[in-house]
């Protein structure tokens, strides 16, 4: 299983801790009468990620970010965008990632 997921991606990069997988989905599905929510993506302010002094360093300004899990769910559009994948490294979870054709 993945160590870092869709449930505790933005408690890793926001704060900075990593909670379990497994227990991270235990919390969140109590939370929601046992049931647990399938989000799609979440959105990760970058105020924790990247602060203001670096951000003027880089020329750059970011707000947010957006993580998801899975590759296949983005737009072509949207592969220019990417700056980071958390991966374990097995072959397989890099398939059909990109476009065909890539700019």
């Amino acid at each position: 299983t993945a160590l870092i997921n869709i449930h505790n991606a933005k408690d890793f990069l926001e704060d900075g801790r990593w909670i379990n997988p497994g227990e991270k989905r235990k919390a969140l599905a109590a939370a929601n009468g046992g049931k647990l929510p399938r989000e799609e993506s979440v959105i990760i302010s970058s105020k924790q990620l990247v602060k203001p002094q670096e951000q003027a360093q880089l020329g750059a300004k970011f707000d947010v970010f957006k993580v998801t899990d899975s590759p296949l769910k983005l737009k072509a559009s949207e592969w220019d965008h990417v700056c980071g994948c958390f991966v374990s490294g097995n072959l397989w979870q890099f398939e059909r990632w990109f476009s065909e054709n890539p700019v």
